[in-house]
């Protein structure tokens, strides 16, 4: 009997460390993505640094037209331009349209070197805490984003047509689209990325996830209870913010009346 006991209490502490070293320490940074320091990335950004890991939380900041504020600069804050992402990949086009680049520079600019990375835009808004709203617990994905399609499901969307390089001339029933405001990517993931520069590209919400799928890794969307209201083409107003507090994450939203 006391032999069954002991089996029985060893069982449950095996899973309750394993529970907690899987959800609870989870290796994630967080990086924000952003190309001008207004109110609305200086919120977003205050707030990520008060509810995240504060030695996790970084920002990839677009300096090509120089418009870092002095008092900004840090090692938190990693800094591109254009002709950084040009230099490492021949098929760059924009920085807000071909985001390898700026996603692999942000990866080998960190201290650390996480299994996965969070890359949140700016005009993004957390109806609650962002700890919270980012605790997926998922350990196996290698590419998250929302509104991940199929090109069987929405054929006539008009960004698969950009894809470049190798994959100009892809099967159709290979390609995904996603919408990037706020994307997880593994380490596994990052790498591929760096390992295709050159090689094929194209705007970033149809290439990431269909490079992924073509390399077998695993793409899904992001869980459906983390959104609130998410989409691209309608602005929320800051006197219309949700304030529920019940931890979701809204797009597209800007700071003013």
């Amino acid at each position: 009997m006391k032999k069954f006991l002991f089996l029985i209490i060893l069982l449950i502490l095996v899973f309750v460390f394993r529970r907690k070293s899987t959800y609870e320490d989870l290796d994630e940074v967080y990086i924000l993505r952003a190309h001008k320091i207004d109110e609305q990335t200086t919120r977003i950004w205050e707030k990520m640094l008060q509810e995240l890991p504060e030695d996790k939380c970084f920002m990839i900041f677009d300096n090509t037209n120089n418009t870092l504020p002095n008092n900004f600069y840090s090692p938190r804050v990693l800094v591109h331009t254009e002709d950084d992402c040009k230099k490492m990949n021949s098929l760059h086009q924009q920085i807000y349209n071909t985001v390898e680049a700026t996603v692999v520079l942000a990866y080998d600019a960190l201290p650390i070197k996480p299994d996965f990375v969070w890359f949140i835009e700016n005009d993004v808004y957390c109806d609650g805490n962002f700890a919270k709203a980012l605790n997926t617990g998922d350990t196996q994905t290698d590419f998250m984003a929302s509104h991940v399609r199929t090109y069987d499901e929405e054929p006539d969307w008009g960004r698969f047509k950009e894809l470049t390089g190798e994959f100009t001339t892809l099967e159709n029933n290979k390609k995904v689209r996603s919408l990037f405001p706020v994307i997880r990517c593994s380490k596994k993931m990052i790498e591929l990325l760096k390992s295709n520069m050159g090689k094929s590209g194209g705007y970033c919400e149809a290439y990431f996830p269909t490079l992924a799928n073509v390399n077998g890794l695993l793409v899904k969307h992001l869980p459906k209870e983390m959104l609130g209201k998410f989409d691209f083409y309608e602005m929320v107003r800051l006197s219309n913010l949700p304030n529920k507090g019940d931890n979701k994450l809204h797009h597209k939203f800007v700071y003013t009346n």
